[in-house]
């Protein structure tokens, strides 16, 4: 697995201020994945999310549904195994980058 160094995005939020930002990385069969690595928003309590890998493949399709994507789990990068998802945040702001990476028409 290797991180596309030189690029971090910056995905606006689906509802309220602030947007994510990510690193994508690509594994050995080319495959593209999502790691998301700050919540900015000027709030005392921002929302929290896992920091694993998601598969972009896996979950691009529903990136432009008005229903509440589903994400259970991710790939931990140190340990290279997949672990199940410890918040609610992270189905939205997965979601949210998604669109950023391919927007919905």
């Amino acid at each position: 697995m290797k991180k596309i160094e030189g690029f971090q995005g910056k995905a606006p939020k689906i509802k309220g201020d602030g947007n994510i930002e990510y690193y994508l990385w690509i594994d050995d069969l080319g495959a593209l994945y999502v790691q998301m690595f700050e919540n900015n928003i000027n709030t005392t309590t921002p929302g929290t999310f896992d920091s694993l890998l998601f598969p972009v493949a896996q979950y691009i399709i529903n990136r432009c549904s008005d229903d509440k994507m589903s994400v259970s789990q991710g790939y931990h990068i140190s340990t290279g195994e997949v672990e199940c998802i410890q918040n609610n945040n992270t189905s939205a702001f997965l979601k949210a980058v998604l669109r950023h990476l391919l927007p919905c028409s």
